[in-house]
């Protein structure tokens, strides 16, 4: 699972951030969506871009 975030500090609780970050969930920020590829039945792939810059990342989907 990849979380895309815009910003580099989450929110949320302390602890939850904390409980987050030690989890084997992907994180990927400063970034935002920017393209979805895929077909009329799934999503392939993401393209998300960064948010105060112009690398961009491509993000495979998983099935």
């Amino acid at each position: 699972m990849t979380i895309i975030h815009r910003r580099f500090q989450f929110r949320a609780h302390e602890s939850s951030v904390e409980q987050l970050m030690q989890s084997s969930v992907n994180i990927v920020f400063p970034f935002q969506a920017k393209a979805l590829v895929g077909d009329h039945e799934r999503i392939q792939k993401l393209i998300v871009q960064e948010v105060r810059g112009e690398m961009e990342e491509i993000i495979d989907s998983m099935t």
